[in-house]
């Protein structure tokens, strides 16, 4: 194969991924990465089947099973704790042939980290500005620096310079939620390996345990439920979550020391894979909400295909071509699925919530876990 003269920019999950699938087809990218260090900050990831059939084709399928935790099942439940439905990941491995598992956002960057050339990282290298040029992509940086690259990957995350540059500002879809995430020590008293969400009014919160002896939590609130100017601490945010159940363990796994990341929950309203030699993938092509756990996991389909895609050594433009056409509706539907699962999970109305509570207690058994297989085993 030609060896191009490729550039990832962006040291993230797609990133990193991104690297990994094109040196396996032959090519030497240089990944640049704004910060300082590879990034290790962020919480948990819930790697789905899609994720891991691709990680274990990467040959990282024992570093998994070292490093992150197995997950049995994904149980929703109402704000007593009550179990209103359940999602058989077991049943789901049996049918695929690959587990789900929950981990920490620094040790899958370690991982995907050891897997590929670090010589070909450079990291404290900030893109300002890119364009398509008749042989090639200028790439500027802060430093005044500018490079001439055959393709350039644009892995920059949801406020990508890459997509600016080229698709202009395109706005963020607001889910009008904010959501806080933690990394806690987990209890003595949780010992179940499975991923749990309360649905509440207006709110939502969830936990899963992961690599370390940690817990992954999240809570969600409805913008209107709290100050964006002055956001809660910890005690007062808990005050607005009066769970039943596992929850009153897990929240008291919540202390000032616990690592806490908070965002507001949205979306890339339209989405933006491609445009000339350039190829946008993982949150700069199509940002999505978390409520599927399917964030990393398209990033991480989007490098593999497009690795697939260039080993076919096709003209560059056409490459891209069929990868835009190949990942536009499979990342559509996965985001407007997910905002919708977002607003469903929590809605404001008790009428409606109860409606959802009575519909999910009365789907047939391996239904929800046929729809998952089914979503997730094809791309």
């Amino acid at each position: 194969m030609k060896n191009y003269k490729i550039l990832i920019i962006g040291g993230g999950i797609a990133g990193l991924t991104a690297m990994n699938r094109l040196e396996a087809i032959g090519l030497s990218p240089i990944l640049v990465e704004q910060a300082q260090s590879i990034r290790t900050d962020g919480t948990g990831i819930l790697l789905g089947i899609n994720a891991v059939s691709i990680l274990a084709k990467m040959g990282l399928a024992d570093h998994l099973a070292q490093n992150a935790i197995k997950l049995s099942a994904m149980v929703g439940l109402d704000e007593k704790g009550d179990k209103i439905v359940v999602d058989d990941l077991a049943y789901i491995e049996e049918k695929s042939g690959f587990g789900t598992y929950g981990i920490r956002r620094d040790t899958l960057s370690k991982i995907l980290l050891e897997s590929i050339n670090q010589a070909n990282i450079i990291t404290g290298k900030k893109v300002v500005h890119i364009a398509n040029e008749e042989n090639g992509v200028k790439v500027s940086f802060e430093d005044g620096e500018t490079h001439i690259y055959d393709i350039v990957v644009g892995a920059d995350g949801i406020h990508s310079i890459a997509r600016k540059s080229l698709f202009g500002d395109i706005p963020l879809r607001d889910a009008k939620q904010g959501c806080w995430r933690f990394i806690a020590e987990k209890p003595e008293e949780f010992m179940q390996n499975a991923i749990f969400e309360h649905m509440g009014l207006g709110k939502r919160a969830g936990y899963m345990p992961t690599d370390g002896g940690k817990l992954y939590i999240y809570a969600l609130l409805d913008s209107d439920k709290f100050d964006k100017n002055n956001i809660p601490n910890h005690a007062q945010l808990l005050e607005q979550f009066q769970f039943g159940g596992l929850w009153k363990i897990v929240s008291s796994a919540i202390t000032d020391e616990s690592k806490c990341v908070f965002n507001e929950i949205k979306d890339l309203s339209e989405i933006c894979i491609t445009k000339g030699r350039v190829v946008l993938i993982g949150d700069a092509a199509h940002a999505i909400t978390p409520n599927m756990g399917q964030g990393a996991a398209m990033g991480i389909e989007d490098a593999d295909v497009l690795a697939e895609i260039l080993s076919e050594k096709e003209d560059i433009k056409k490459a891209l071509a069929k990868f835009e056409k190949r990942r536009y509706k499979r990342v559509k539907m996965i985001r407007d699925k997910s905002y919708i699962l977002g607003k469903m999970a929590q809605s404001s109305s008790k009428i409606l919530s109860a409606i959802r509570n009575v519909i999910f207690k009365k789907l047939p058994a391996k239904s929800l876990s046929d729809d998952t297989f089914k979503t997730l085993s094809k791309w």
